[in-house]
């Protein structure tokens, strides 16, 4: 019974967690929803910056891709 209200426990605090997350997109992409908005934006950051571990630049092809689209707020609805 304590394994089962453990695990309930863990996935109630990952359900929040996710929410929080999720809500923190105020404007989402066209045709994204707030998930995958999340998502990009955190691999576009995650590219671009450089890494604390191996001390070399990011700047992968996905956020060379999108990189002018951060600052156009004509593409994000709310």
């Amino acid at each position: 019974m304590e394994i089962q209200e453990k695990e309930f426990e863990e996935l109630a605090s990952t359900r929040e967690n996710y929410y929080e997350l999720i809500m923190a997109v105020v404007n989402k992409y066209p045709n994204e929803n707030r998930h995958q908005t999340a998502l990009r934006l955190i691999r576009e950051a995650q590219n671009q910056q450089p890494s604390p571990a191996s001390g070399e630049k990011g700047g992968g092809s996905e956020a060379k891709k999108y990189r002018h689209t951060i600052n156009d707020k004509s593409l994000f609805k709310g």
